[in-house]
This record gives structure tokens, sequence and C-alpha cells, in this order.
């Protein structure tokens, strides 16, 4: 029995100390920001990058190290920017590749499963072209290291109203919807909640949101940010050999083929019934993240970042 509790002590303690990977989505060229790197746009006091900015606010909140899902086109200018080491963290460099018969990659699962050879920890899951916010990161960062339940997944919410451009441009954005509160005595809608669905919406933008529109802009929304564990890996895999069987079957003589995706926010609806894995809901997220989905997005994160320079001087 003292070895039994000796053991369990010991295994506490691994847990307590170990560490969180930063899983980086930088594989692609975006057709919208003229065919180039969004993650690379200066947009820093110093001409920092996105991705530089985001490096630095996940090292803050507990990164240890970070893996890169780069592609052919894209890995020569990150590790020019990055290397082997920034600030201090190890980087890895991982390739999605893109099969010949496709037009388009083939989706976010396809880019984190990239990872799965060389993570051994818990991991958070962040587009290269985006700064989160640290509140944001913090709270996977913190669930991953102390939740209980050490097979469960994570992903921040927003309220959606905060995650649209001010300037009109359509994005797409996932809905989240919550299971009912862990708790009873609990608000409806209370967060932390386990995850019921995420639901892809396209093509959204502000003037969508609001009285007598297609959303409130209370809605709860997942911004492909997310926490995972390596016992993940096995489902994710298991999912995207399905939707490839698919391509090759029903879709193979449709244009579908050449460009559908499989994305996280559709393996992670099947966590909870095909891998008895419990995506919990956190936040929600005060702040906006900050984004680039057009060129001239630049010179408004340039903008945001000065003005939250200035608020804390």
């Amino acid at each position: 029995r003292k070895r039994a509790v000796s053991a369990m002590a010991t295994q506490s303690a691994k847990r307590a100390n170990e560490g969180i990977t930063g899983l980086f989505l930088v594989a692609g060229l975006a057709s919208r920001f003229g065919g180039k790197l969004k993650a690379l746009a200066a947009v820093g006091p110093n001409d920092e990058s996105l991705l530089q900015m985001a490096v630095e606010q996940a090292k803050q909140c507990g990164v240890t190290d970070l893996c890169m899902v780069v592609s052919a086109a894209t890995r020569e200018p990150l590790e020019a920017v990055l290397g082997r080491r920034y600030l201090d963290l190890p980087v890895t460099y991982v390739e999605q590749v893109t099969p010949e018969w496709r037009s388009k990659p083939l989706g976010t699962v396809h880019a984190v499963l990239a990872g799965k050879d060389v993570i051994t920890q818990p991991f958070v899951v962040l587009n290269g072209d985006t700064i989160y916010g640290i509140e944001a990161v913090q709270l996977v960062c913190n669930h991953l290291r102390t939740h209980a339940d050490k097979s469960s997944a994570c992903l921040p919410a927003y309220a959606l109203r905060h995650c649209l451009p001010a300037n009109n441009n359509k994005v797409n954005r996932a809905v989240v919807l919550t299971q009912s509160p862990p708790t009873d005595g609990a608000d409806a809608g209370a967060l932390p909640a386990p995850l019921q669905s995420i639901e892809e919406q396209y093509n959204i933008c502000l003037a969508d949101v609001g009285s007598g529109q297609r959303f409130s802009g209370t809605e709860f929304t997942s911004l492909n940010v997310f926490g995972f564990r390596p016992c993940h890996f096995a489902l994710m895999q298991t999912k995207l050999t399905q939707f490839l069987a698919r391509l090759d079957g029903d879709l193979r003589d449709t244009p579908d083929r050449k460009t559908r995706e499989y994305i996280l926010a559709d393996v992670v609806n099947a966590f909870q019934p095909e891998g008895d894995f419990v995506t919990y809901v956190l936040g929600p997220v005060t702040g906006a993240p900050l984004e680039i989905t057009h060129p001239d997005d630049v010179k408004i994160v340039q903008e945001a970042l000065k003005q939250a320079a200035a608020a804390t001087e």
C-alpha cells in the first residue's frame, strides 16, 4: 500500500511539472492576404510579427516548447525568424504535406497530426496569424496543467460580437454550444461547462449581429485555439482516415474531393460520443483577439496594439 501511495505521489508530481507544447499552425499562404504568410506580418511597436508576439504571450502562460506546423513554402521564412530556439524555447518544425491531387490543404486536423510523432505532453493549438491574448491562452494552459480529468480537452470561448472585424470584412466563426451547467444553481450558459457542439458559420460579419440579425452577438465562439493531449491523436487519426475514405468514395467525382477540409471543430464534436473525451468550454474571455484576414487588417491590429501599450503606461 505504501508503494502504491508513493507511486501516486510521484505521478502527481510529474503532472505538476509537466510541460506544455505550443503547436502553431503556420503552413498556409493566405489568398485573401495576397498569397503571403500572415503570421510574419509586422504589427508590433518594433516591427514584431503576429507570430513573434503570440509566442511571447504563450511563454508567459507557461508554454515550455514550440512546434511549428509548416509547409514547404513557409518553412524557410519561419526558420529565418525563429531558428531552433526562440525566446529560450526549443523550436521543432513539422511539415503538413498536401497531396498532389488536392487544390488546398486537408484541414486543421491533418495539420495537428503532423506533430503527433514529436509531441509527448499536453499542447495548446494556436493559429500563427492571431494574437489570442494572455487571458485565453492562460485558461487553456491552466486546464491542461491542473484539471483532474487528464483525458479532457478544452477551448476558450469569446463573445461573438468581440470577434468580428470592425471594418465589416467577412470571416468564418465557430459558434459553441454548451451542455447544462455543471453545478446546481449555476446560470444557464455558465462557464466552464462541457461542450455540446461546435457549429462552423461561414462568411459572417459585424452587420450580421444585432436585433433581427442572424446572431445576437452574445453567442460563444471558438477561434481555433484548443487544449489537447497526446491521448487524443489516435481518435484524430481515425476520424481523418474516415474523412479521406469519403473523399475517395462518394465524394470522388465531386469538386469537394479537392477542396473540402476536415477541421478541428469536426473532430472535437466527435470526442465525447466516440472517444469518451470531455471537452470543457472555458471563460468567457473578456478581451478580443487580434488577427489578420485581409491586408487592411494590418493597420487595425497595429492601432489596437498601440492603444493597449498606451493603456499600460
